[in-house]
């Protein structure tokens, strides 16, 4: 509040810059990077319903395009009855390939379905289910997912 604004940006400008960096300091200061470092480098996005684990598996998913990874988006939410379309729908839009099987209830079998194929990828974006509470089930499957993935990151 004692701060002068610098001359060359307006007040507000300069109040949007004080709030922004008062804001990333709460949320933890620089973020962390994500290192690739083998491939194929798995990472795998939790969370509970409409936390946007879809939607940010697709992003993911251009951002490393972009950059000259190989992608691969597989679906393992076996809840919610759209992922399996809207993920499919993503990597369409993005342009990376897409694994999923419709219908099917076991994550871990839709996984080891195209573990092989997989391999191919420098990386691959797991979207699993979410649910509306942290509970023991969303626990157990997220841990069925997790050892049989090996994920190298756990996005929340």
């Amino acid at each position: 509040m004692k701060d002068e604004v610098p001359k060359n940006i307006s007040k507000k400008d300069y109040i949007i810059k004080v709030v922004y960096e008062e804001l990333v300091k709460f949320l933890g200061g620089d973020g962390a990077k994500i290192n690739i470092s083998r491939k194929p480098f798995y990472i795998m996005l939790v969370g509970l319903f409409g936390s946007g684990k879809t939607t940010t598996s697709g992003k993911l998913a251009k951002y490393y395009q972009k950059r000259g990874y190989k992608v691969g988006l597989i679906s393992t939410d076996t809840w919610r009855p759209a992922a399996y379309e809207q993920l499919q729908q993503l990597s369409q839009k993005v342009g990376v390939d897409f694994y999923g099987i419709k219908g099917e209830k076991n994550p871990v079998k839709i996984f080891q379905t195209y573990e092989n194929d997989l391999k191919k990828y420098d990386i691959v974006l797991i979207d699993t289910a979410g649910r509306d509470a942290l509970n023991d089930e969303l626990i157990e499957e997220l841990n069925k997912i997790r050892s049989i993935v090996k994920a190298d990151e756990t996005c929340l």
